[in-house]
């Protein structure tokens, strides 16, 4: 850059001294042409002198000749002149395609010289924007530790609290023991001091308590203990001359069954729970590709297949039927898809396109949208916004209508990388392989990682259903509290039998896609049974 500058002043300089000579050389032009006046004038008097002399006018010799001389002499001084005047002729010929050739010189050097500026722009934003990213990650680990440390303290008052409760067990124990060794004191004495010995005792049968019955939520009566008889024959003499007496052992209570019709429900429900999903009589199953449940609305609910359609399905019937609208072929692989008013926006091979649903059952072809870039993973809109997942990093985009066309205005951005998203108030969740991410977008030019809830199993699918979440794992379901941003925990785990790749859900009902046999289910269900 500086080596630029310098020879940029360089042609300064030189651009100025060829414009003084072009002045030195105006001046001489001027001089020139002044004698060449003179030279003019006198020639015009030297050929009237010669007319006159022709005529017979002339006085004398010596006047011709000195008129001769002196045409001679401003002919020879013309002729010089002239030849001065090409050489400065080409003199600036030379000076003018050289002032050509560093006018676009210059002009090429501060083409570089703006293009070196905008580079040096262009690294300032991005080490900015590198600050930017560097102090989120900062704060996301100066929020982790405090997490940790706030665990920590939580784990010392508790181990604090258990030693405690140690201590003061084993203050008990010693004190029973001191009890325990008086009484054999005692017992040895009494020995000691009577002819016969301590009688035997013989410990009752010992029989388990009955199991508690899980599938009816019954227990049966606790066996309570029964102090033993005393004597209840009169004492025997053994051989060593000791008196024998024996003690009757306690009645044993029987645990009473439980109800026959608290059994029957009971086997039932237990020979439902190792069913899949989608044998159970309470759902609509209909056999599709690979798939997964993507989007549904009061209308439609699209199914997304691995092999690049989108199957529409009516769910406004009562009885949960789902019936088949229609299928677009969208092509490519298939990322996710949203609803946006009428439109369906569908990411295929990694870029957004756009589906008119207003009719399900003759949708509008598929249209590319431009505006939110490539490598797209997934997205979500609610009004204004859509939210979009893209690698490594999560955008922001303002939906704002020009003309007859939806156009994407970017917004913000925060690295991270998530799909299936969801908004709960101020909170944008997605999954993370194996983790729920949660992301505060309470400030939409600034959105933040707040929390990382680690669900240590792989998560398939998840929504929001009032202020749970719903995570769909290999296993069945787990549902975490997400009341409390700061600290989301799982509260209950709902094991299916079955392995649920997506789920969403509207109403009263619960969409989603199941794998059973190989074979791939599109599923409707009631979330009261779904979730009992």
């Amino acid at each position: 850059m500086e080596s630029d500058m310098e020879t940029a002043e360089a042609m300064e300089a030189k651009l100025q001294t060829m414009r003084e000579v072009l002045k030195n050389l105006g001046t001489a032009n001027r001089v020139y042409r002044e004698e060449q006046k003179e030279w003019r004038a006198a020639r015009e008097r030297l050929e009237d002198e010669l007319h006159k002399a022709k005529m017979g006018n002339m006085e004398s010799v010596e006047e011709f000749e000195e008129i001769r001389t002196t045409y001679e002499e401003a002919a020879k001084r013309c002729k010089f002149l002239e030849s001065v005047l090409t050489q400065q002729r080409d003199d600036m010929e030379t000076l003018e395609t050289e002032n050509e050739t560093l006018g676009k010189k210059t002009k090429e050097m501060e083409v570089e010289v703006s293009n070196e500026r905008r580079a040096k722009e262009s690294l300032e934003k991005q080490l900015v924007s590198e600050r930017e990213a560097a102090a989120i990650y900062r704060n996301e680990i100066r929020a982790h530790v405090n997490h940790l440390e706030e665990e920590n303290e939580l784990l010392r008052s508790q181990l604090d609290q258990k030693t405690k409760v140690i201590a003061s067990l084993m203050e008990q124990f010693a004190v029973m023991q001191q009890k325990q060794d008086l009484l054999e004191t005692r017992t040895s004495m009494l020995c000691n001091t009577t002819s016969l010995s301590a009688p035997e005792y013989h410990a009752p049968d010992e029989t388990p308590p009955p199991a508690y019955h899980e599938a009816t939520n019954y227990y049966p009566p606790v066996q309570q203990p029964v102090e033993p008889r005393q004597v209840v024959s009169k004492p025997s003499w053994g051989e060593d001359g000791v008196a024998v007496v024996k003690r009757a052992p306690p009645p044993v209570v029987q645990a009473s069954p439980p109800p026959a019709a608290m059994e029957k429900k009971g086997k039932k429900k237990k020979e439902e729970d190792g069913q899949p999903l989608s044998l159970r009589s309470t759902q609509k199953a209909i056999p599709v590709g690979k798939a997964c449940v993507t989007a549904t609305n009061k209308k439609v609910a699209i199914v997304q297949e691995k092999e690049g359609n989108l199957l529409l399905y009516d769910n406004t019937h009562a009885d949960g039927r789902q019936e088949l609208l229609s299928k677009v072929k969208v092509g490519g692989a298939l990322k996710g898809c949203c609803f946006m008013d009428n439109i369906c926006l569908v990411v295929a091979d990694y870029k957004v396109k756009a589906i008119d649903v207003s009719d399900p059952r003759k949708p509008g072809p598929v249209m590319k949208m431009e505006g939110f870039g490539s490598d797209i993973l997934g997205l979500m809109y609610k009004s204004p916004y859509c939210y979009v997942s893209a690698k490594k990093k999560l955008k922001i985009f303002e939906m704002k209508k020009e003309k007859k066309e939806v156009v994407p205005y970017p917004v913000s951005s925060v690295p991270c990388q998530i799909s299936h998203l969801r908004v709960y108030n101020h909170l944008l969740y997605g999954i993370n392989d194996k983790n729920i991410v949660a992301v505060n977008i309470s400030d939409i030019t600034e959105p933040t990682v707040i929390r990382t809830l680690d669900m240590q199993t792989p998560i398939h699918g998840f929504t929001i259903l009032g202020s749970s979440g719903l995570v769909c794992t290999r296993t069945g379901l787990k549902i975490i509290d997400i009341t409390n941003p700061e600290r989301p925990h799982i509260t209950r785990k709902i094991a299916l039998g079955t392995h649920i790749y997506s789920l969403d859900v509207k109403g009263n009902s619960a969409y989603y896609v199941e794998e059973t046999g190989g074979k791939y289910l599109f599923c409707t269900m009631p979330l009261d049974i779904l979730l009992a």
